[in-house]
């Protein structure tokens, strides 16, 4: 067994080792060795870990930007091409790809995470 050391004003927040200075501040939980506390908060009312969905939500979301970023950045380069009549016809193919894959990605639901369905990247 390992103790874990749960803040109660934030329960996601939570440590193994040291213990913490102030302990009237923490739940103090005993598990099982080899237990992954990762994306884990602790639920008061049923003493146990369970999933942060709110975490990993904002995960999902932070992510979904940072993938969001990257198609307009694919997009933007394809656009200029056409824009300046210089595209080829793999580019113009590739900003149709992107586009679509970017209105597909801003549909996303990452509420639903860790489940999240990510559509699938142009080639």
């Amino acid at each position: 067994m390992i103790t874990v050391y749960v803040n109660k004003l934030s329960p996601s927040s939570w440590l193994i080792h040291p213990a913490p200075v102030n302990l009237a501040d923490y739940h103090i939980v005993n598990v099982n060795e080899g237990v992954d506390l990762t994306d884990k908060m602790y639920d008061v009312k049923t003493e146990q870990f369970v999933l942060d969905t709110v975490s990993l939500a904002m995960r999902a979301e932070w992510e979904k930007r940072k993938i969001l970023k990257a198609a307009t950045e694919k997009i933007d380069i394809c656009q200029d091409a056409v824009d300046l009549g210089i595209a080829t016809d793999a580019e113009k193919s590739a900003l149709a790809a992107w586009r679509k894959y970017r209105v597909l990605l801003s549909r996303v639901d990452c509420t639903t995470a860790p489940d999240v369905k990510w559509p699938e990247q142009p080639k």
